[in-house]
Formats: structure tokens, C-alpha cells, sequence
């Protein structure tokens, strides 16, 4: 866990990596036959209980 690079908040994921992460995976595991199809990655995480006033200390 770390600080969102986007938002400097800790242990917020950031959608823009999310979906890159996705759009990457999402073929490859739909061609091997893991997935039927490629999720939308806004519904595979959430930022919702993250304290936003949370955020660790740089170096």
C-alpha cells in the first residue's frame, strides 16, 4: 500500500491504472478462456471507505 500517486491519498486506487490494468489483461485472459468477456474496472474496486484524510509522510 502506498499514496495515490493522482490524489496523494493512501490506499486509493486510481482509476486511469485500473482500467490500463484491464485493458491489458482483460484480452489476454478472454482469449485463454478464463473470462467470457472484459469487466468494466470501474466495478472491480472502490475507493468508497477510504479516509481521504489518511496519507503517509514522504521521504
Amino acid at each position: 500500500m502506498k499514496n495515490d500517486p493522482a490524489s496523494g491519498v493512501f490506499g486509493q486506487l486510481d482509476p486511469d491504472r485500473m482500467q490500463e490494468i484491464v485493458s491489458t489483461f482483460g484480452p489476454i485472459l478472454q482469449a485463454q478462456g478464463t473470462i467470457t468477456s472484459v469487466p468494466d474496472a470501474a466495478s472491480m474496486y472502490t475507493n468508497d471507505f477510504i479516509d481521504p484524510s489518511i496519507k503517509m509522510a514522504g521521504p
